[in-house]
């Protein structure tokens, strides 16, 4: 696989990392990738019924909604993406700086 610019692999091991602690702590199984993997790990709790091992019960349905697609879209679309074709989207620097190994730098 080749990238075509640093910050397309940047983002890509960004994303790859999420994704391997994801499936560490939710336990899930390793035939889920991707974006079938956040959904799982995430899944909202309803009607009494248990979601995904890293929802968290405590929060409104609404939050639990929004972190299983924050998850779901950034794997979506920084992970998955790269991997198939070279993008010509401009990445947010100021997400970039997050995700440097630096750590965060003033905007």
């Amino acid at each position: 696989m080749t990238f075509g610019r640093p910050a397309e692999l940047a983002s890509f091991a960004a994303m790859k990392a999420v994704e391997v602690a994801v499936r560490e702590a939710s336990g899930l199984d390793k035939s889920l990738v991707g974006v079938r993997l956040m959904r799982a790990a995430f899944q909202p709790h309803k009607n009494g019924k248990a979601g995904g091992p890293l929802a968290d019960a405590e929060a409104e349905g609404g939050e639990q909604e929004a972190a299983s697609a924050l998850f779901a879209g950034a794997i979506g679309a920084y992970k998955n993406s790269p991997s198939h074709r070279t993008l010509k989207r401009v990445v947010c620097p100021w997400c970039l700086r997050r995700l440097s190994p630096s750590g965060p730098t003033a905007a």
